[in-house]
């Protein structure tokens, strides 16, 4: 079953630097952790539970629609 996710704030304006998105900005979802612990099934393995809300903010807000912007991504 898959849970509801909803803004925990305004989703036109970013979380960083609080400037209101403009059409072919790039976004990243900021998701917002509700615990730390560990798994009831597993308890040696310990992680996080998202909560239901989460937030919007620029992928770069320098370059915010990335034009001649590369990205490097974590490869772990």
């Amino acid at each position: 079953m898959s849970r509801t996710t909803f803004p925990r704030c305004n989703g036109d304006t970013c979380i960083r630097c609080r400037r209101k998105f403009e059409r072919g900005d790039r976004v990243q979802i900021v998701n917002i952790i509700e615990k730390v612990g560990s798994n009831p099934s597993n308890p040696r393995e310990v992680g996080s539970w998202f909560s239901g809300e989460f937030e919007v903010q620029h992928s770069n807000c320098a370059d915010t629609s990335l034009d001649g912007t590369i990205i490097l991504g974590n490869s772990a």
